[in-house]
């Protein structure tokens, strides 16, 4: 069952796009920010590293009861962080946006439980039987899997359904001919998600070498330094403004990451498996005598 879009059977026009939705999509959207989950150290060249090592050890030690509420903030900048990304990366109705976002927040909510089950297993473990599991390390795998997983899931999505949205479809629409085509196509399907990612993490990793050998030279050369210093947490407002620095961090990284995710987005559209089939028919030519 061959699923390729056609262009005759589109009900409505996609509508044109300003260069400031473009430049978003690229910015917020697509895979974007997935590079600082898979390679923390890319938060380092826009942070201050001694700063940066002196707020943690407070957080970690003497100032832990600022822990959860850390947590907390660095939660619902991500979860906006998510809700933005769906927003400029296609089409949508806001029946399907306000769907999306409780649906988001149903997954999200599973994910922390199993987080907190983690958790609750590996003091289980160290009292009962003598087994260590570091709480820090599950916390730190678990931010970082659920981080990675949520941005692929919306981009991955994206390129699944953008052919045929650029038609006009509905998110839904798009989304139902998707499971129809990874249902009769599955090894198509499971090929292009799998070279997707390997893309992604291809350009991830060329993209902290670029930093070293192409942007740091620029700035050194320019005289300019771009780092972020963090403030001793002193107060809840103190933290808030750290957690606010670690994001300008993130979106800084995204703004430079932006030509490397424009290359991967024009390398898997012309790998992409759906195409829209256009028909070229000559238009018939009447000649009236009058």
């Amino acid at each position: 069952m061959e699923m390729t879009p056609d262009l005759q059977t589109s009900k409505a026009k996609s509508q044109p796009q300003t260069i400031g939705i473009r430049f978003l999509r690229y910015w917020i959207g697509s895979f974007n920010g997935i590079q600082v989950f898979i390679f923390p150290v890319l938060l380092l060249n826009w942070l201050e590293a001694l700063e940066l090592v002196h707020v943690v050890t407070e957080l970690l030690t003497f100032k832990i009861h600022y822990l959860p509420l850390t947590i907390f903030m660095f939660l619902a900048v991500y979860v906006l962080f998510i809700i933005a990304k769906y927003y400029v990366s296609a089409p949508h109705t806001k029946a399907e946006f306000k769907h999306f976002i409780i649906e988001f927040h149903k997954y999200l909510l599973i994910c922390l439980l199993c987080f907190a089950i983690l958790f609750l297993l590996a003091i289980f473990l160290k009292y009962f039987y003598g087994i260590l599991i570091s709480e820090k390390t599950i916390a730190s795998v678990a931010a970082r899997g659920l981080g990675i997983f949520a941005i692929l899931y919306c981009h991955l999505s994206h390129s699944w359904t953008e052919p045929w949205q650029k038609l006009g479809h509905s998110y839904s629409n798009a989304y139902a001919r998707v499971r129809i085509f990874a249902r009769h196509h599955p090894y198509r399907f499971h090929a292009f998600n799998l070279v997707h990612l390997f893309f992604i993490l291809l350009f991830c990793k060329a993209f902290v070498n670029w930093q070293e050998f192409f942007y740091y030279p620029i700035f050194h050369a320019l005289g300019i330094d771009i780092k972020f210093n963090l403030v001793s947490l002193s107060n809840t407002l103190a933290l808030s403004v750290n957690v606010i620095l670690v994001t300008l961090a993130a979106l800084c990284s995204s703004l430079f990451f932006i030509p490397l995710v424009w290359l991967t987005a024009q390398i898997t559209r012309f790998l992409h498996p759906i195409k829209p089939r256009t028909y070229n028919k000559e238009p018939t030519i009447e000649h009236i005598n009058e």
